[in-house]
């Protein structure tokens, strides 16, 4: 077989989707695809011509896991149920008097362990016994970083435009779940919400909602309207209950850029890029919330 020069796009060898179609993996040494093919655990042989190959996988094709349609559904209840949970949390300890950093650490401690569950699971369940970074496509490059910003302000862009007509409409439909007046903000509270916000929320929800749910509903629905759903619950999962009608503004805001980072994701096949626009997008309310303390 020839060598193959593909614009550095492709990662090391390992067994990833048969392009053709033809097989459900075939494995690629790294620079050319060979003729290994796997169903299930037998491996055979089905010579095809890598150019071609090369061509159908640029044209369409990602190398990141593509997971059963069921995997949609049970991301959906997974997420339903953790919502659920937080807020029966988040009741049960305004009636204790907790508030601040307490409800904010037990609320991220109950979303982000149930996805990263769910994702844990379906990798060991569908991984085809690839590593984690290769399933979720969590490889990253230094120009992500240069992407990741550019698309942190589209996405900001974006969210004004949404806001204009709420702002005509009733300026009570915009909220924030950055913390008000109301709350204390000690060096713990602003070093949680760091973290959440700049760290784990980037990473463990790229994962999940374009990691794992967009790329299941790519199975069964075109990949635009996958976007749109995943980018919908993801507004969803940010509603905050003190906000009250305030919530309509903040799910469209987030809602859009969930659309942003999950066009990035599809665009360049692995999640690198929309990590990185979602931690630079956060970036800015985490540091109004320092610059204000």
């Amino acid at each position: 077989m020839t060598e193959l020069r593909v614009a550095g796009t492709w990662p090391g060898p390992d067994w990833y989707r048969d392009p053709s179609g033809r097989h459900a993996m075939r494995y690629w040494d790294g620079s050319t695809w060979t003729d290994a093919v796997a169903d299930g655990r037998e491996v055979t042989s089905d010579p095809q011509d890598p150019e071609r190959l090369a061509e159908l996988w640029e044209r369409d094709g990602d190398l990141r896991g593509r997971w059963p349609w069921g995997v949609a559904l049970v991301c959906i209840g997974v997420f339903v149920v953790a919502e659920l949970l937080i807020v029966l949390s988040a009741r049960g300890m305004r009636w204790a008097g907790e508030g601040g950093l307490v409800p904010i650490a037990v609320g991220a401690t109950i979303l982000y362990g149930a996805l990263l569950v769910a994702a844990f699971v379906a990798h060991r369940q569908y991984g085809d016994g690839r590593s984690i970074v290769d399933t979720f496509g969590l490889r990253f490059r230094w120009s992500d970083i240069a992407w990741g910003f550019l698309l942190s302000v589209v996405a900001r862009i974006a969210a004004v435009i949404v806001l204009i007509p709420l702002v005509i409409i009733d300026p009570d439909l915009i909220g924030s779940n950055v913390p008000g007046d109301d709350v204390p903000l000690d060096v713990g509270l602003l070093l949680t919400l760091t973290i959440t916000a700049g760290v784990a929320a980037p990473l463990v929800e790229e994962i999940f909602f374009r990691g794992l749910l967009q790329r299941a509903l790519e199975t069964r629905l075109h990949v635009w309207l996958a976007v749109g759903v995943a980018s919908a619950l993801f507004g969803f999962a940010h509603i905050n209950l003190d906000l009250g009608r305030g919530n309509v503004g903040l799910v469209l805001v987030t809602g859009i850029g969930g659309v942003v980072f999950g066009i990035a994701a599809r665009q360049h096949r692995r999640l690198g890029v929309a990590i990185a626009a979602h931690a630079l997008y956060n970036a800015i309310p985490v540091a109004l919330v320092w610059a204000v303390r």
